[in-house]
């Protein structure tokens, strides 16, 4: 939604779209995870399958990669009993 009102409105609010934007894109890249790999590796995927052309693609890819060869950082399963 953020990216529809910036193509709209391109001139309005500049600062705070991409405060919105960076702050939507460190959410989703953050290094920790509530759930196992399998799970947050299908979640990326539906990032992927629901917004291809977003920016941060490229990045979700390579995260999908890492989780996939066991050489990613994230944290999973945090605040789970």
């Amino acid at each position: 939604m953020w990216r529809a009102f910036q193509s709209r409105f391109p001139d309005r609010y500049k600062e705070e779209v991409r405060r919105q934007l960076a702050g939507l894109e460190e959410n989703l890249l953050h290094t920790g995870a509530c759930e196992g790999p399998r799970e947050v590796a299908e979640a990326y995927r539906e990032f992927i399958r629901s917004f291809p052309d977003a920016p941060v693609s490229n990045k979700v890819q390579s995260r999908i990669a890492e989780i996939d060869q066991g050489t990613t950082n994230l944290r999973f399963n945090l605040g789970l009993p």
